[in-house]
């Protein structure tokens, strides 16, 4: 997984995760959540396999 999660994760410090989500849609908020917290892990994989 790959991405760009800047303008979400700023969204919902900004209105709350609720309103975030209603403005981007639950799979997106969840695929950035995702990439967010995968960031984090020493196992995630970056670029191409």
């Amino acid at each position: 997984m790959r991405g760009e999660t800047t303008l979400i994760l700023s969204a919902v410090d900004a209105v709350g995760r609720a309103a975030a989500e209603r403005v981007y849609g639950e799979c997106l908020m969840c695929r950035a959540l995702l990439l967010e917290n995968g960031s984090r892990n020493s196992l995630m994989t970056y670029g191409h396999r």
